[in-house]
């Protein structure tokens, strides 16, 4: 959330690992940046970063680290549209994910697998997909990754119209995600069974899930969820001619329609403003590189010492990067 912050200490970390030639920490740094530009929607500047972070990975023969960075990339490609590139990547890290026996790494290669072939209109592969990767999670007890897969797979059905289906998995995601207490995720579970019942045309149980979906979504302040579920909402009181409520869900539908346009115009203005800060830390790293060759020898002689001094700060710096280059993975 904070992709600023999330920059600054990956290159910090990047710096402390290029300093003691550590190429995993170097490769993991990367994926933080990739990442902070992934927040911020740059994707002409995301793949350098994950670029050098698979080069550094195939360079050591980190093969996990190297199915991590094919899948990363693979999300940059779909979220261009470029399924066909997106999809060989996603097949690349799943091959890999599977020589080196990484079962998460599978059912996440699926699952995004799943997500082309869904987007293209390929029900039968997406859900074949979808289905490796619930049972997948449900062999490592993955719950919330569970609840992921069962609602992905309530999409389809609700997409091919088997209405009967689709509810019977959003119920189940549902169950799950109330067992967990993930309030994001009852919200949208609850707005699609209630926009499977408004297409039904089984209103009284659309006004009951989508009415809930839109409190919890108002409680925690989902902007996302508070949008989907006003336009059920107001779509239901206008076919039931209930004028004044459609009107005012119209007008909540509008207001976070607006809001979340308003959000993109500002991280647009916020990504060329990183982009030309990015470029010109590039210049300034590429400027101090043959200062730094010159100052190596020198720096293997204090290498201990600032190891040691400056490790009680560097461990926060290098968890919080840590922690931060796996969001995508």
């Amino acid at each position: 959330s904070q992709p600023d912050s999330a920059f600054y200490f990956a290159q910090l970390q990047y710096n402390f690992a290029e300093s003691t030639n550590n190429k995993k920490w170097m490769a993991a740094a990367l994926i933080t940046q990739g990442v902070s530009f992934w927040i911020r929607s740059d994707s002409n500047i995301q793949k350098p970063c994950l670029g050098g972070s698979l080069k550094i990975s195939e360079e050591i023969g980190d093969k996990k680290g190297i199915a991590r960075s094919l899948n990363n990339i693979g999300i940059i490609y779909q979220k261009q549209g470029d399924y066909g590139k997106a999809i060989d990547y996603y097949n690349r890290s799943l091959k890999l994910n599977e020589e080196i026996g990484d079962k998460k790494g599978i059912a996440r290669s699926l699952n995004n697998i799943g997500l082309i072939y869904s987007d293209q209109g390929d029900y039968a592969k997406a859900i074949d997909n979808y289905t490796r990767s619930l049972k997948i999670k449900e062999e490592l007890g993955d719950k919330r990754g569970i609840a992921a897969s069962l609602n992905n797979i309530g999409i389809i059905y609700q997409d091919q119209g088997d209405y009967a289906k689709a509810i019977e998995y959003h119920t189940r995601s549902l169950k799950i995600r109330e067992e967990l207490g993930d309030k994001n995720g009852i919200a949208l579970s609850l707005g699609n069974i209630g926009n499977i019942y408004s297409d039904q045309g089984d209103y009284a149980k659309a006004l009951d899930k989508s009415t809930k979906a839109l409190s919890i979504a108002q409680e925690i302040g989902n902007v996302e969820n508070i949008n989907y579920a006003s336009e059920i909402l107001w779509k239901i009181h206008k076919k039931l001619g209930n004028h004044k409520q459609s009107l005012a869900m119209h007008e909540l539908y509008i207001e976070m329609r607006d809001s979340m346009l308003s959000l993109e115009n500002k991280e647009a203005a916020i990504k060329l403003e990183y982009k030309h800060q990015y470029e010109k830390e590039q210049v300034i790293a590429d400027a101090k590189h043959q200062e730094q060759m010159a100052l190596s020898a020198e720096r293997e002689k204090r290498q201990e010492l600032i190891a040691w001094s400056a490790g009680g700060g560097l461990v926060m710096v290098l968890a919080f990067a840590f922690f931060i280059s796996y969001f995508l993975v």
